[in-house]
């Protein structure tokens, strides 16, 4: 007998009521329909009943297909599974295929709403088929659940941003601020290409959104109406006091400051002349063209802010054109909304950037004028034969890297030098036209990695004797080359660059409100062409991130009506959150030690330590802490002699290649030299320590006991190998030990004392330049050494 088999019937009658759907699935859910078993009285009961529902509906079309008498027109069966014993099942798919045992036929042809699901499902496998209701992928999703914004584009003029309609058939702009003003006249069409090439100019496309539509989406969410009113604070606000405890019985009106102004061109924010006058090249002092080459700022007199905003004032109350001009001319001045604010001062909040003063200008005009680094000689009309008599001083006729075997040695450097993997390296197509410009980060490696200049505008603390060297440097620096390359003129961030230490004794480090983030955002703005289709791609990010914005916020809504378990996968993937079991692989500068213990993954490869090896451990933690360790074969070889139990050192570590500490990452010298190569202070007594330099041969951690029978304690340690220093005579021979802002050290590369100590006594990490033999007239092989990541 064919084992029993349950039909799910939705004709009209069977569908006002909702059964549980067949199986012992987790997700108990309930479908509209009424399941029959097969062949029993009930079934064959209703089955007689549909047939003569049939009878009396009248005359059936003959072109509709042959179906069995049992699938009625008013109640298309559905095979549900076949189930031994008269248990129910659900079935694997929703509704899984249509039942037709061969037998008596009957010319039935079903409508549109009694269609099977597999007739509905293969229906919506067709791409042509928009009225699916079945979604196939997420673009019948979104067009669906409507959640598509509406972008809206218009042509944007590239200078001036006036907006023209997408069939507008100008070439160029014809905007006029004011009746006066001239015509724009800017090209409305852009081209990612350079030196001219238009080949792929398109118009400059502005998209956005309605903000009415957005309203409309917004306004529209799921339960948008409670969230706003639980967004609402209730609070009183005479609930709220002051420091002193005081209610706050009225309003109170709040000032918030704005200084100092950090930019590219801060004299053109405030409405100074700037580099654009030869009377006025100076922001803070009276320096003209003329007295450009006096580099001793005290001679000068300074501005003075007063007479500066007076002058502004002045500037705005002409209004003719003329005579605004005319103040331009005499006092470098114009004017600047900021004078608005009465506690504003234009000289005083406006510093001196160090990132484009110094490094984008000063360094970019050192490598380009004096190296010779993509140097166009053309432009040197006056030879260095007119001032040696001037100055006293013998010219530089060829620049340093001007010469071919120069430049070679450069490149071979840029090549050896060992870096840590989070440094920039300076691409070896430096002083070529392909290597194109170098940006800010690159001239701050090379100079200060490479040409190893001052590096106290980069430091991330100053002292006043710092500021009063950087002061010095920077004089001594501008004298310098004006006698070395008299041929080449002074430029005025040369004279800007000297008033730098006054804004950081006022201000502070420069890293700390110098203009990085700027720089980086204008750097991927800049790459925005690269991808060739500028055009589009305002308009691709802002539908991308509208439509996945509206589905994320009708997501939580249908979540409710879907299963608990399912709900909360669902929810999870769409807010995703760091595991709390999972153990950290930092820790930050201020902690004691590494968090780290033998479960660690960090560490989890185990060895013994070599027996020398073992014994420099237990001699470093007995000389610097003091505890009474001993070694494993201390009770073997002192078994019969009395003596009270001391702790035992054992030899088994945990160890790993590599390790996060703060923000940096360490690694052995076997595995990237770079990471390995480290700045640390050895202390060899509880009272002595020395600095030194070597490199990570092993990273591990080990368990032992401060007191017999006391708790386990876990510590990290590394084992370097130390650089031998120099001998007294060679140090002689150390040029660099008079320019301690260099920051770089000469060692010997032989490596003969080996250290233990723990993560937190690196001071910095050092790039490595393994120089050759009889370099600065050192017989034995040296190697440079330069401080770049300070962890204190």
């Amino acid at each position: 007998m064919a084992p029993s088999s349950f039909y799910l019937c939705i004709c009209n009658k069977c569908l006002k009521e909702t059964t549980p759907a067949c199986g012992n699935h987790q997700m108990k859910e309930s479908v509209c329909g009424q399941y029959w078993k097969k062949n029993s009285a009930t079934h064959k009961q209703h089955m007689q009943e549909l047939r003569k529902n049939i009878i009396r509906s009248g005359t059936i079309s003959s072109n509709s297909p042959d179906v069995h008498t049992q699938n009625i027109p008013n109640g298309k069966h559905v095979h549900a599974q076949s189930i031994p014993n008269g248990k129910q099942s659900q079935p694997d798919c929703f509704l899984v295929a249509g039942h037709s045992p061969q037998g008596q036929e009957s010319a039935v042809k079903p409508s549109q709403c009694q269609q099977s699901a597999p007739e509905a499902l293969d229906k919506s496998n067709h791409k042509d088929n928009s009225d699916s209701p079945f979604p196939v992928d997420m673009r019948t999703i979104i067009s669906h659940l409507g959640i598509a914004s509406q972008i809206y584009q218009r042509i944007c003029c590239p200078k001036c941003f006036c907006l023209y309609p997408m069939d507008n058939k100008l070439t160029n702009c014809s905007f006029r601020a004011t009746p006066k003003s001239h015509i724009c006249q800017a090209s409305l069409s852009i081209s990612s290409h350079r030196k001219g090439d238009k080949s792929n100019s398109s118009p400059l496309e502005f998209t956005f959104q309605s903000l009415f539509e957005w309203l409309g989406m917004f306004l529209n969410c799921p339960g948008i109406e409670d969230k706003i009113k639980k967004s609402i604070n209730h609070i009183s606000a005479t609930e709220y006091t002051d420091s002193e405890g005081r209610q706050f019985t009225r309003r109170h009106l709040i000032c918030p400051t704005i200084k100092p102004v950090i930019c590219d061109l801060p004299v053109k924010v405030l409405g100074l002349a700037g580099h654009s006058l030869k009377n006025h090249l100076c922001q803070f002092c009276h320096v003209n063209k003329d007295t450009l080459d006096i580099f001793d700022i005290d001679r000068f007199l300074p501005r003075s802010d007063k007479d500066v905003r007076y002058q502004c004032l002045r500037w705005k109350k002409e209004s003719k054109v003329s005579k605004r001009e005319q103040i331009f001319k005499q006092h470098g001045v114009g004017y600047s909304v900021s004078l608005k604010l009465p506690y504003f001062k234009l000289l005083d909040d406006a510093g001196v950037e160090p990132l484009h003063n110094v490094f984008l200008r000063l360094l970019n005009n050192h490598g380009t004028e004096f190296f010779g680094l993509k140097k166009n000689e053309s432009k040197d009309t006056i030879t260095g034969v007119e001032y040696k008599d001037v100055y006293g001083y013998k010219p530089v006729d060829d620049f340093l890297f001007s010469i071919p075997e120069n430049l070679q040695l450069l490149r071979a450097v840029i090549d050896e030098i060992r870096l840590p993997s989070d440094t920039g390296r300076v691409p070896r197509t430096v002083g070529q036209p392909k290597g194109g410009k170098l940006r800010a980060e690159e001239w701050i490696n090379l100079f200060s990695i490479v040409l190893i200049p001052t590096n106290i505008v980069h430091k991330n603390r100053v002292w006043s004797e710092d500021i009063q060297n950087l002061q010095v440097h920077l004089k001594t620096y501008c004298q310098g080359i004006l006698r070395l390359y008299p041929q080449c003129s002074t430029k005025p961030n040369h004279h800007i660059a000297l008033h730098l230490p006054e804004c950081i004794s006022r201000l502070g480090p420069a890293p700390y409100w110098t203009g990085w983030l700027l720089e980086r955002l204008n750097g991927s703005l800049a790459a925005l062409p690269t991808n060739q289709r500028i055009s589009q791609l305002n308009s691709t990010l802002l539908d991308k991130w509208t439509t996945s914005q509206n589905f994320r916020s009708i997501f939580l809504g249908f979540c409710d009506l879907l299963p608990s378990q399912l709900a909360k996968k669902i929810t999870k993937l769409m807010n995703p959150s760091k595991d709390p079991t999972t153990p950290e692989r930092s820790c930050s500068d201020n902690s004691s030690d590494l968090p780290c213990n033998l479960s660690n993954p960090q560490f989890s490869k185990s060895k013994n330590l070599k027996p020398e090896d073992h014994l420099r451990l237990l001699k470093r933690l007995v000389e610097i802490k003091g505890h009474d360790l001993v070694g494993s074969d201390y009770f073997f070889k002192n078994w019969q002699k009395p003596k009270n139990p001391c702790p035992v050192l054992t030899c088994l570590i945990n160890y790993n290649s590599d390790m996060s500490f703060g923000n940096f990452e360490f690694t052995t010298k076997e595995k990237h030299p770079g990471n390995s190569t480290i700045r640390y202070r050895y202390q060899n007594t509880r009272n002595r320590s020395k600095l030194c330099y070597g490199q990570i041969l092993e990273i591990f951690c080990v368990c032992y006991q401060h007191e017999f029978d006391g708790p386990f304690v876990v510590e990290t340690w590394l084992d370097v190998a130390s650089f031998d220093e120099l001998s007294l005579a060679d140090q002689k021979l150390n040029l660099l030990i008079d320019w301690p802002y260099a920051h770089t050290h000469v060692t010997y590369q032989k490596q003969t004392a080996r250290h233990f100590f723990k993560p937190k006594e690196v001071l910095a990490q050092t790039t490595l330049w393994a120089a050759p033999c009889r370099t600065l007239g050192i017989r034995s092989p040296i190697n440079y050494l330069t401080e770049i990541k300070n962890h204190r």
